[in-house]
C-alpha cells in the first residue's frame, strides 16, 4: 500500500501545544499524553566512542577531556584515522651490513590519504601507542585568565550572599540575640569580607602575552608576487577544527583525538517516567524503553497529493494504520474554523463519516493479509480498502470561492487506548480502553481554480 511520504502534510498537537507529524512525538503511558522534544527531559545515560565503541563513564570521560585516547580524526577531512603497520630497516648492533627488519605502526586516512609522516611524526613500535601530545606556549596565560574570572564569580556569588543576609538580620540585632554564637558569626561575616581574602587576583596580576605586536611590520614586496602553493596551506575550516594551535602550513596539521558521543535518555517533565532508554552497549541499536507515538497513536497519512478544485466538493484518501498489538476502534470528527482550539490555524472544514471502525492489530508475522480483512463488513462508500493494519477511507473538502491559498483542515482522532502502565504494576490482567482523543492538522495543499 503506497503512500504519500511527506509526513510534515499531517501534524498532531502536542501537550505544549505545539504541532508536529507523528513520527516526532512520544506518548508517556503513565500520563497518557502526546509528547515532543521540548516537553520531555535531556539527561546523559552514557559515553561512548563512536570509532572503537568503547563505553566510557562520566567521570572518566571528564577526566579524559571528552576525548578518546585511542581514536584520532585526520585534521584534512575529518574522517577517522587508521593504523598501518609496515616494516622498516634498522642496523643491526651485531653486523653492520646485515641490517634488520622492525615492524612500525604509523596512522593514515583512507579518505583523502593523510598520514601523521606528512606531519613529522615519528612512528610508533607499539599499535597502541598514544601520540605524543603538543604544548600551548599560551597555557599558562589562558589559566591565568581562567582563574581571574573564577574570583570574580566567587566575588559576585560572595557580595549577593552578604547582601542578602545584611537585609534579613543586622550584625547588632545577632550580636544581641546569640551571644554565645558570637566567635561564628564573627568568623562568618569575616568569610564574606572580599577585600581581605589574600587569594583575591587582580588585573594587574594578569601578565600580558609576549607575543603582542601594538605597530605591525610592513609586508615585504615579495608576499605580492610569490607564487602560492595551495596544497601546502591549510584552509579556514582546517584551522579552526584546531582553534589552539590553528596552523597555516598543511605540514604543521596534528591529528585531534577523537571526540565522544553520548547516549540520551528522555524522561517526561510531568511524572518523571523514562521514555527513550537506549541498551548499555554502544553497538546495540535497541532500546530497553521505546515509547513513541508512532506506536500507540494510529497514524494518519495522504495517500496521494490531493487535487482540490474551487466551486465545487473534491475527494481524496487517507491513509490510517494502527502500530499496536491490538485491534482499536476509531471514530473522526470534523472541526469548523471558527473553533477556539483552531482559531487562525485552519481555513477550510473537512467533509469525513464520523461512523466508528476497527482497525485489526498489527502482525508483522502475518503474511497473508486477506485473512483479517474477511472478519470486517464496511461501507464502501467510506472505507475503500484494507490491508492488514492499514485502511483506506474518503474524505472531501468543500471550496466555495476560487482562491490559491494553501488549505488545512482540522480534525479530531478519537482512539481506544490500554493504559500498559497498570497491567504492567501487578493491577489486573483485564483493564478496560480509554479513550483518547488527539487533534490532527492536514495540509490539503493549494486549490486549482477552473
Amino acid at each position: 500500500m503506497a503512500l504519500f511520504p511527506n509526513v510534515e502534510r499531517v501534524k498532531y498537537l502536542c501537550s505544549c501545544g505545539v504541532y508536529l507529524p507523528l513520527c516526532k512525538l512520544f506518548f508517556c503511558r503513565f500520563c497518557q499524553e502526546s509528547k515532543c522534544r521540548l516537553c520531555v527531559q535531556h539527561e546523559v545515560d552514557g559515553v561512548f566512542c563512536p570509532c572503537c565503541m568503547e563505553s566510557l563513564p562520566i567521570s572518566e570521560a571528564l577526566m579524559k577531556n571528552q576525548t578518546c585516547f585511542a581514536c584520532y580524526t585526520c585534521p584534512c577531512c575529518q574522517h577517522s584515522l587508521s593504523m598501518r603497520a609496515t616494516s622498516v630497516q634498522i642496523a643491526n648492533p651485531e653486523d653492520s651490513s646485515k641490517p634488520i627488519l622492525k615492524k612500525v605502526y604509523y596512522m593514515g586516512c583512507t579518505f583523502c590519504r593523510w598520514t601523521t609522516r606528512d606531519a613529522g611524526l615519528p612512528d610508533k613500535a607499539v599499535a597502541t601507542q598514544r601520540l605524543d601530545q603538543r604544548n600551548n606556549t599560551s597555557l599558562e596565560h589562558i589559566q591565568s585568565v581562567y582563574e581571574y574570572y573564577k574570583q570574580i564569580g566567587v566575588e559576585e556569588k560572595n557580595e549577593r550572599e552578604r547582601q542578602q543576609f545584611s537585609k534579613k538580620k543586622t550584625y547588632l540585632y545577632l550580636k544581641e540575640r546569640y551571644t554565645r554564637r558570637r566567635s561564628t558569626l564573627v568568623s562568618k561575616l569575616n568569610a564574606l569580607d572580599i577585600e581581605s581574602s589574600p587569594q583575591t587576583l587582580k588585573s594587574s596580576d594578569l601578565k600580558p602575552t609576549d607575543n603582542v605586536i601594538e605597530t605591525p611590520e610592513a609586508l615585504p614586496e615579495s608576499y605580492w608576487t610569490h607564487i602560492i602553493n595551495i596544497s601546502a596551506v591549510s584552509t579556514i575550516n582546517q584551522r579552526l577544527n584546531d582553534p589552539e594551535f590553528q596552523p597555516m602550513m598543511a605540514t604543521s596539521m596534528f591529528p585531534k583525538s577523537k571526540g565522544l558521543s553520548i547516549k540520551r535518555l528522555l524522561r517526561c517533565k510531568t511524572c518523571d517516567h523514562s521514555l527513550i532508554k537506549s541498551e548499555y552497549m554502544p553497538q546495540s541499536i535497541k532500546f530497553k524503553l521505546h515509547y513513541i507515538a508512532l506506536y500507540v497513536v494510529p497514524e494518519i497519512k495522504l495517500v496521494s497529493e490531493p487535487k482540490i478544485v474551487s466551486e465545487c466538493q473534491s475527494e481524496f484518501l487517507l491513509a490510517i494504520s494502527n502500530m499496536q498489538d491490538r485491534p482499536v476502534n476509531i471514530h473522526l470528527e470534523a472541526l469548523d474554523i471558527d473553533d477556539e482550539r483552531v482559531a487562525g490555524k485552519c481555513n477550510t472544514k473537512l467533509c469525513v463519516d464520523s461512523s466508528v471502525f476497527q482497525i485489526a492489530a498489527c502482525d508483522y508475522t502475518d503474511v497473508d493479509d486477506i485473512q483479517s480483512v474477511k472478519e470486517y463488513v464496511d461501507d464502501p462508500s467510506f472505507i475503500v480498502q484494507r490491508k492488514g493494519h492499514r485502511v483506506r477511507l474518503k474524505a472531501s473538502v468543500n471550496v466555495p470561492e476560487p482562491s490559491s491559498i494553501n488549505l488545512v483542515a482540522p480534525l479530531i482522532l478519537h482512539f481506544d487506548l490500554v493504559n500498559s502502565s497498570l497491567t504492567s504494576t501487578g493491577a489486573p490482567a483485564v483493564v478496560e480502553p480509554a479513550n483518547q482523543s488527539l487533534l490532527v492538522l492536514i495540509d490539503l495543499g493549494k486549490t486549482i481554480n477552473m
